[in-house]
């Protein structure tokens, strides 16, 4: 806008802008048009934009659609896969069993296996129940059962002993170390009471890797290809009852009240709760514990990842002998849903949905107590103690 220059310098000036516009222009629409310009030295894939992730609600299957919601735009990796089976409306099968005494443990892969609190271990029939083996073990003890072998948390002695999966016979004894009260349980006494004496905790197994507590504080790592110890990790709860899944131990004290889940590969607490009322169940699935509370039958989701906790309704306190519970009592998770066994007749088997723990439906046994267990089908077996019953809980298809 100064007078003094030139008009011919102003001219000049404009029509270099118009020649350069001009020049982005062209350009722009070959790109548009998918052919490079002639000075373009950048490969193509560097300008095409990146394949984005999404969470679109068409690709993702729920019962919940609001607890799909977020703000992020990345999609939000999850351990919980969808929905192919239900525990509500499932097929529920009950088979007389009795092993001599009472049934109480239970532990299931490909193959299911049942025990008294007195010693008597029986293999059944997945299809009809019967029993097809019989074995004996120390009273009191607990077992898992894998692939590959049944493996017993010795109550007694404080071993743990290797089993065949077909006949029940003894493969290996494992010696763990674990003290051994003098003369406090070594008398004849009422089956299961050797249970409160013993200093051998909760086992479980992931199939290639076998875990046993010792109520001293230390849960220990056996390696089922040597049958050896071959790790010790504290732990800040005392292990009744042991929980797997990936790389994560759930370590849990039923009448104390406290459960803490642990990394197993290097014995880190990665989570640690205290001070709930006695604990009658617990599970690990897709990440995240669920404690089943014995007072009220609330049952807890913790998220380990996030923190994140979901409580339940009050779904009823599970039955109970002589004022308090002889544990476990039942709760099993999977994909088709979290199970609680309540003592609320007929329909004393909650279904909730594994994420929301909103309550889906409910399945009728008979009111009683007993050890529940998942097997490699998803099926779900439950001892029916005093009934001398073992039921089969088929999910149904979705």
């Amino acid at each position: 806008a100064d007078p003094k220059h030139d008009r011919r310098t102003w001219l000049k000036a404009a029509a270099v802008v118009l020649v350069a516009g001009g020049v982005v222009t062209a350009l722009v629409l070959a790109q548009r048009d998918g052919e490079s310009p002639a000075t373009d030295t950048v490969p193509d894939a560097t300008t095409a934009p990146a394949p984005v992730e999404t969470t679109s609600p068409v690709a993702v299957e729920t019962t919940n659609p609001a607890e799909v919601e977020t703000t992020s735009q990345v999609a939000v990796a999850t351990t919980v896969p969808a929905l192919q089976a239900t525990f509500a409306g499932a097929t529920v099968d009950a088979f007389a069993v009795d092993p001599g005494s009472n049934p109480y443990f239970v532990g299931a892969a490909d193959d299911v296996w049942v025990s008294s609190l007195a010693g008597e271990l029986v293999r059944l029939d997945s299809e009809t129940g019967e029993i097809v083996a019989r074995a004996t073990v120390p009273e009191s003890s607990p077992f898992a059962v894998d692939a590959d072998a049944v493996w017993v948390a010795d109550a007694i002695g404080g071993d743990v002993i290797r089993l065949d999966l077909v006949d029940g016979t003894e493969v290996a004894r494992i010696a763990t170390g674990v003290e051994i009260l003098e003369n406090s349980y070594r008398q004849p006494m009422l089956p299961g009471a050797a249970r409160s004496f013993a200093q051998v905790g909760g086992i479980a197994s992931s199939g290639d890797a076998v875990w046993v507590g010792d109520k001293a504080g230390v849960v220990m790592l056996i390696d089922p290809s040597t049958d050896t110890i071959t790790a010790r990790f504290d732990v800040p709860v005392r292990p009744d009852l042991l929980r797997v899944e990936g790389e994560v131990l759930l370590v849990v004290n039923q009448l104390g009240g406290a459960a803490a889940a642990i990394d197993t590969t290097d014995g880190t607490v990665l989570h640690e709760v205290s001070g709930l009322d006695d604990i009658a169940g617990a599970a690990l699935y897709g990440g995240a514990t669920y404690l089943h509370d014995r007072v009220t039958g609330t049952v807890t989701r913790t998220d380990l990842s996030t923190g994140e906790q979901r409580t339940s309704a009050a779904l009823g306190a599970p039955l109970e002998r002589s004022g308090e519970p002889t544990l476990p009592t039942g709760l099993a998770v999977s994909g088709a849903g979290v199970l609680v066994d309540t003592k609320t007749t007929p329909n004393n088997l909650h279904v909730l949905d594994p994420v929301t723990l909103e309550e889906i439906g409910t399945l009728t046994t008979t009111a009683d107590q007993g050890d529940m267990a998942i097997a490699g089908d998803g099926s779900v077996w439950l001892v029916r103690s005093l009934a001398n019953e073992v039921v089969r809980i088929t999910p149904a298809a979705l």
